[in-house]
């Protein structure tokens, strides 16, 4: 099986920052921290479940960018006490 890496067209950058995020309707807004970014999407945990297929909006809080982007995959990851999931998003661009 091929490792996630090798799937990937675009190269991943380490970027820890904050984020807000909303769904489609611009309603509820979510707090989570991205881990990484690259041309056409991010990664980012949150204690929100995305269901995949779905659209967010994406905004930065330490720098002036939103992107509407569309939930890759939602799945669960080990945090301790708190139920924590790792989130892929592609983004238009």
């Amino acid at each position: 099986m091929k490792d996630l890496r090798e799937l990937r067209q675009h190269e991943r950058t380490e970027f820890d920052t904050p984020v807000l995020f909303s769904d489609d309707n611009l309603t509820d807004h979510h707090r989570a921290m991205m881990q990484n970014f690259s041309d056409n999407g991010m990664y980012f945990e949150s204690s929100e479940y995305l269901r995949p297929g779905s659209t967010v909006y994406v905004k930065t809080i330490n720098y002036c960018s939103v992107n509407k982007c569309r939930v890759r995959w939602c799945n669960r990851i080990d945090s301790g006490d708190n139920e924590m999931f790792g989130i892929g998003l592609q983004c238009e661009i």
